[in-house]
């Protein structure tokens, strides 16, 4: 059995045109990281690259499985079963549970690398063995509890923010860190919201507006670093 948080009826199908902004979002930026790969060779650009495109395919699973998802439910309402928010699906359902499967581990995949980026000077092989085994284990777990899974895409972004916050601080603040910083402080709010959808659907909503900022001041910082790169050009 897999457990799952839906949208408010009203907010059904509007996810995801939100989703597809992020993925929108998510491809620019593994375009722009290939760039600079393809100039620099350097690990910190592939870690980028593979992760936000890890990522912008993570959601492409999301929206699959909404796709299966609400059209199941609106089957089943149809019928004058369910008008719940909250859903137990079974497993048995093949394409729904690759798409599950499939956008929860892409997501801490997508994580993990871009951790990475800016904690892999302080991880040895041993700690990284360590680090994909909890993952492999919080991946079991989010079939039984969204909680587990939203908990700990909060924990990597917060990780992450930390050291973004730190960056902006000892580059007196400038206008790129401080947006970059602000994008991802926005997008691990929204991993924090929905956390609680369980209790309080209408986070669900929330949370996806808050996701679509956090997406529109990602877009932001990317066209402030090729402005600011012209200008030293």
């Amino acid at each position: 059995m897999v457990e799952l948080v839906f949208s408010p009826n009203w907010f059904y199908g509007k996810d995801i045109g939100i989703d597809a902004v992020s993925i929108i979002t998510l491809l620019i930026i593994t375009a722009f990281s290939y760039k600079l790969y393809k100039v620099s060779k350097e690990q910190k650009s592939a870690l980028f690259t593979i992760g936000f495109l890890s990522l912008a395919v993570s959601f492409t699973f999301k929206i699959f499985t909404n796709f299966e998802l609400y059209y199941s439910t609106f089957e089943t309402q149809n019928q004058g079963l369910i008008t719940f928010s909250h859903s137990i699906v079974k497993a048995s359902n093949i394409p729904f549970f690759i798409g599950f499967i499939g956008y929860r581990a892409l997501t801490f995949l997508g994580l993990y690398l871009l951790y990475l980026v800016y904690y892999g000077d302080r991880t040895d092989r041993l700690s990284i063995a360590l680090q994909a085994y909890f993952l492999f284990v919080a991946l079991y777990f989010t079939q039984f509890s969204y909680y587990v899974f939203f908990m700990t895409n909060a924990i990597f972004l917060a990780l992450i923010t930390k050291k973004l916050w730190n960056n902006s601080a000892k580059n007196n603040r400038s206008q790129t860190a401080l947006s970059l910083a602000t994008s991802f402080s926005i997008i691990t709010a929204s991993q924090i919201l929905f956390m609680f959808t369980g209790m309080f659907p209408v986070l669900y909503v929330l949370g996806e507006l808050v996701q679509l900022i956090g997406s529109a001041m990602l877009l932001w910082t990317l066209a402030l670093i090729l402005y600011h790169g012209k200008k030293t050009q």
